[in-house]
């Protein structure tokens, strides 16, 4: 499962995990998931550097897969969110969702190296949840 996260600059990691922490709670508490294990934050390139984002990453033990702009727009159709700020400022209705659904993408893309057989598929888990300035979107891959 890959965490998405959108937020604004200067967030601090402890905003990035409270936000992490909300959207895992909320998928437990509202599906029946074997798909609760977080195995990458995701975020677009241009947020990649921030210190928050970063120390999170850190703090969990996660790689933070940068998001680029194409990989974003390409994922916007899986998006459920229609965020007007989120449209003018990325192209995408919803940066958390994209980013996590490009995420999976990227993940599926390094699992299915080598293997021709292999088509697993990202699809959104978690709609955006907002904590604060960090929404957070989770995605994951289908075989």
């Amino acid at each position: 499962m890959v965490a998405g996260i959108g937020c604004r600059a200067g967030v601090s990691g402890e905003q990035v995990l409270a936000a992490i922490a909300a959207a895992v709670a909320t998928l437990r508490a509202t599906q029946a998931s074997q798909h609760e294990t977080l195995t990458a934050i995701a975020t677009p390139a241009s947020k990649a550097s921030e210190p928050g984002i970063r120390a999170a990453a850190k703090e969990r033990g996660l790689p933070l897969l940068a998001i680029a702009q194409p990989d974003l727009e390409a994922a916007n159709a899986a998006t459920v969110t229609r965020s007007v700020r989120s449209m003018a400022a990325m192209n995408v209705h919803s940066v958390a969702e994209a980013a996590a659904v490009a995420g999976a993408a990227a993940v599926a893309q390094d699992a299915a190296a080598g293997d021709a057989t292999a088509n697993p598929t990202p699809r959104l888990l978690l709609p955006r949840i907002t904590v604060g300035p960090v929404t957070c979107a989770l995605a994951f891959l289908t075989s």
